[in-house]
């Protein structure tokens, strides 16, 4: 009798005892030839990084984590699971093409981005009740510029100056369309999304992207992994 409680008691804790689970992980920066970042390294692969090669990838749960070489075996990790890790992936191999946004640089999550009215179909985020700023090319000539959203306000713009704070008289709401016309003519147009990215890293770049602001996400991941 007492056998057969222990062979049950022993069954039990095999059953109970955790299991680590590898999941998929992420590249995201390094020097690593074989592993360019937007890479997907299935759980359990074994990777190999040279003596002068390094790795940024995202852990299990989406925290950024590095590894130097020489090195050759597997990484725990991924992007926080099959979601984050394929948003990621395909946020970081659609990089060449988002880059056209460039001109839309994050003056930091916090302070809220400053958007290039000359750029066509950008998506923006700003953290709710923050204001961005507004940007446009200097010119030889003062300019009345139009920004038509939920109502049009008229916006006086000097030929000296490349940024303007967002107008008081135009309300900032989400998931909305905005237009800028200089003399009668369509400039350029965005959309608005007031989105808080809170989190880890891996966190914080998925609600970016899938909020539609793959620039911003991208400078975000770039932010965290550029050499300091």
């Amino acid at each position: 009798m007492m056998k057969q409680i222990f062979r049950l008691a022993v069954a039990f804790l095999v059953v109970v005892a955790p299991v680590k689970v590898l999941a998929d992980s992420v590249i995201v920066g390094g020097n690593a030839g074989a592993y360019p970042p937007g890479t997907v390294v299935p759980a359990g692969q074994s990777i190999n990084l040279g003596a002068e090669e390094s790795i940024d990838y995202l852990e299990k749960g989406g925290s950024l984590q590095s590894k130097a070489g020489p090195f050759d075996g597997v990484i725990d990790g991924g992007g926080g699971g099959g979601t984050t890790t394929q948003v990621i992936a395909e946020l970081m191999k659609s990089g060449r093409n988002v880059k056209k946004l460039g001109a839309m640089r994050s003056q930091g999550l916090s302070d809220g981005p400053a958007v290039d009215l000359e750029l066509e179909g950008v998506t923006f985020c700003v953290a709710p009740g923050l204001k961005p700023m507004l940007r446009m090319t200097e010119d030889t000539v003062d300019r009345i510029v139009i920004l038509e959203g939920p109502v049009a306000v008229e916006v006086a713009w000097a030929a000296s100056v490349a940024e303007l704070s967002w107008p008081s008289g135009a309300p900032l709401t989400d998931n909305t369309d905005y237009i800028a016309l200089v003399d009668d003519l369509d400039v350029g147009s965005f959309t608005v999304r007031l989105v808080k990215p809170e989190g880890n890293l891996g966190q914080r770049v998925q609600i970016l992207a899938e909020a539609g602001c793959k620039a911003q996400a991208l400078e975000e991941l770039n932010k965290a992994v550029e050499p300091k």
